[in-house]
């Protein structure tokens, strides 16, 4: 085998030789050698494969002058796929190097063989096209072949008003016509040209033509070229078997010319570039997997000049959303050969802007598409601004008004910046970036949110839905600053278990409905005082952090009529609660005895006192579970009673001190609900959690010893010094 690499130039040539014989007398000075090989040729050039494993045989005479080493082509014939060339010539081989002095020729060329050589990357299924006329190939090799040289030579090739019809297709590639020559008169290989002049071909009245010379094709590739067409897109997939996924139409007209050198376009030179000419495309549609829509563009005129094109006008449309557009574009061939980014400025103005239109589709459920590989990418090589504004944007059924802002796309990113737009009758304004280089896209934004409908954005945002679940119950407005972080899926929805961020919010105006939230419903079955329709929570501000599929809610409180009402704890994105509510409940709630009670001590401290009462909701939304614990709240007002009336109960004796405290402490209530751990809350309490009755009822509890009621006498029986009664009397003042 005969292998040949070369990075810099980007040539790798494999030779194959699967069969080689061959007969004659050696011994002669002068003899042939009757040989045959059969093999095959691989040849790539920058990544394209032009011969891949392309089968060849040769079958020559060949005359042999063994004693000046010199070998000449007698009858021969070399066959390349279907090509047949015929050699003259000779080579003689000398102490500097291989002398050669060779041509060659295709005296039977049809334009089907040539086709046969061409890359599967340009000629599909050569199996199935019909082809017609001449194809000529001819060429000479002449000179020294050596470590420090390379021989001069040249090929050329040529067809003229050569058909090309694939099988099914309508339409048939006519008129191909072209003359094309690669070739080295340098003596090395830094001087390697190409040129194809007059290449040409038309389906139907539709023509493309083009003209190009590429000096030092190894090296500067200094290239000049000129395109024009006048196409009807529509006759080119009624011509060539575009895949079944491809839909073309419109029409394509271009004039083109340019004329520059890698080493420019590496340095990044644009200036030193010449690219003039026009582009226009219209009534242009494009049908492919990268849309979930087809392109459309009515109309698009461009203007193209020292390698930057200047969009003039573009309208079109996409699924639902409609767009036009204009700006600059640059550099176009420093990016269309890969030496650099595209930049630009544009200038986009939309009715209406429904971004899944412009998503590749994926997968059909959310899961799936969290789960999805196939999320969507910005290319990396895209640097550009679009200044935006939209009368209606649609984003996951989200509709947004008068959308105002910037859009950067750069470096496989997107950057919102300066965005301003209508929410559910509110105003949004966010910064942010969207990151797409990894599996799942991350993406960290800052919202805030002004005076929103409260019962509209509940509805409609699942990541609301998750923070805010009480929001569900509210009708009115509200305001909030949103600063959060995490992935988003195919459908470039967030995966709401990546999320993490912080919210503050505040409640403008809101009315109350129970119905729609069991937690409320709870409480105002649970206590006999509150009532949800008189829940006022205009000004309650708030904040929460999520993290992990949590959400902690920062300690904050809100008034009930003259109750304040302390929260803490939070809840998940399963839906599950976990919060302590704490109510400071005035003793004028606390039954008609107490009442009595503390308007008996005549105390105006004790008339403003309050009873802490604990609440535990957990459980889930739809199955809350709500508990309740007045231990401390019993024991602080036990200790409250006994500092206001020390002196006071000194005075009074032993047994009306007992008789006071007795009743707060020893009348049994009903039960609210047990407080975790199984102990049965009574006393004088009982109408805090059951709708109140005359008096306090006596059941079989009273039996029991109350370790408040203990502390109480405790403390009574160190101020009086006397022993104290095992029960205690109710007495008056």
């Amino acid at each position: 085998d005969i292998t040949y690499t070369s990075t810099a130039s980007g040539i790798a040539l494999d030779i194959r030789i699967d069969e080689h014989k061959g007969s004659g007398d050696l011994s002669l000075s002068d003899s042939r050698l009757d040989t045959q090989t059969k093999g095959q040729i691989s040849l790539e050039l920058d990544s394209i494969a032009y011969l891949n494993k392309t089968p060849f045989s040769l079958q020559a005479l060949i005359g042999m002058d063994l004693e000046q080493y010199t070998y000449r082509f007698l009858e021969n014939q070399a066959i390349l796929n279907q090509l047949a060339l015929i050699f003259e010539g000779e080579l003689q081989l000398k102490e500097e190097g291989v002398e050669m002095d060779i041509t060659f020729n295709a005296p039977e060329g049809e334009f089907a063989d040539f086709l046969a050589l061409l890359p599967e990357a340009y000629v599909q299924d050569i199996e199935q096209i019909d082809a017609s006329g001449v194809f000529e190939v001819s060429g000479i090799v002449k000179g020294t072949y050596s470590e420090d040289s390379l021989p001069e030579f040249g090929i050329g090739i040529k067809s003229n008003n050569a058909r090309v019809q694939y099988a099914g297709m309508p339409r048939a590639i006519e008129g191909i016509s072209f003359i094309a020559g690669i070739g080295n008169n340098s003596g090395n290989g830094s001087n390697i040209n190409l040129e194809v002049k007059n290449a040409s071909f038309q389906i139907g009245d539709d023509t493309f033509k083009l003209n190009a010379l590429i000096r030092d094709v190894l090296g500067e590739r200094i290239t000049g070229m000129s395109l024009r067409t006048n196409m009807n897109l529509s006759r080119l997939g009624e011509a060539y078997p575009l895949p079944d996924e491809i839909g073309l139409n419109g029409s394509l007209n271009t004039d083109v010319t340019a004329s520059f050198s890698e080493a420019m376009l590496k340095q990044k030179a644009y200036g030193q570039i010449q690219l003039d000419g026009t582009a226009a495309l219209k009534d242009f549609v494009y049908t492919g997997p990268e849309f979930a829509a087809p392109l459309k563009l009515a109309v698009m005129k461009a203007n193209l000049s020292r390698d930057r094109m200047l969009i003039e006008a573009a309208q079109g449309s996409m699924g639902q959303s409609d767009f036009r557009f204009s700006g600059t574009l640059q550099p176009v061939l420093g990016y269309l050969f890969g030496e650099s980014d595209l930049q630009g400025n544009l200038n986009l103005d939309s009715n209406t802007f429904v971004v899944s239109d412009f998503i590749t589709p994926s997968a059909d459920t959310r899961e799936e598409a969290a789960d999805s590989t196939a999320a969507f990418r910005i290319p990396p090589d895209l640097n550009l601004v679009a200044s935006t504004q939209a009368k209606k944007v649609i984003y996951d059924d989200l509709e947004m008004e008068d959308f105002k802002g910037k859009i950067r796309l750069k470096e496989g990113g997107i950057t919102f910046e300066e965005v301003t737009t209508g929410f559910f009758n509110g105003k949004l304004a966010l910064q942010g970036s969207i990151d797409t280089r990894q599996e799942l896209p991350q993406f960290t934004m800052a919202l805030d949110l002004e005076q929103l409908q409260i019962r509209q954005a509940f509805e409609a945002m699942e990541l609301f839905q998750a923070l805010a679940p009480v929001a569900r119950a509210l009708e009115g407005k509200f305001s909030s600053q949103l600063v959060l972080a995490g992935a988003l899926d195919s459908n470039i929805s967030p995966v709401l278990s990546s999320l993490t961020g912080d919210v503050q919010a505040e409640v403008l105006t809101a009315d109350v409905n129970s119905e729609r939230l069991p937690v409320l419903s709870g409480l105002n079955n649970t206590f006999n005082f509150f009532d949800v329709n008189k829940l006022d929570l205009k000004g309650l501000k708030t904040a929460l952090a999520f993290e992990d599929g949590k959400v902690r809610v920062k300690p904050f409180s809100f008034q009930y009529e003259d109750i304040v009402v302390r929260v803490d704890g939070g809840h998940g994105f399963d839906r599950s609660l976990d919060y302590q509510l704490t109510l400071d409940v005035p003793t004028k709630y606390l039954g008609s005895e107490v009442q009595g009670l503390v308007a008996s001590i005549g105390q105006q401290e004790l008339q403003d006192l309050t009873l802490p009462v604990n609440v535990g909701v957990v459980g889930s939304h739809t199955s809350p579970q709500i508990s309740t614990d007045l231990t401390s709240g019993m024991e602080n007002l036990t200790k409250k009673l006994v500092e206001l009336q020390k002196q006071k109960l000194l005075n009074k004796g032993r047994d009306q001190v007992q008789s006071l405290i007795g009743d707060v402490l020893q009348k049994p209530s009903d039960s609210v609900q047990e407080k975790k751990g199984g102990n049965v809350l009574k006393g004088v309490l009982k109408d805090l959690t059951s709708k109140p009755k005359d008096s306090l009822e006596q059941d079989s509890l009273k039996k029991e010893e109350n370790p408040l009621e203990e502390k109480a006498r405790g403390l009574l029986k160190g101020v009086l010094k006397k022993k104290k009664k095992d029960t205690a009397k109710t007495g008056n003042n």
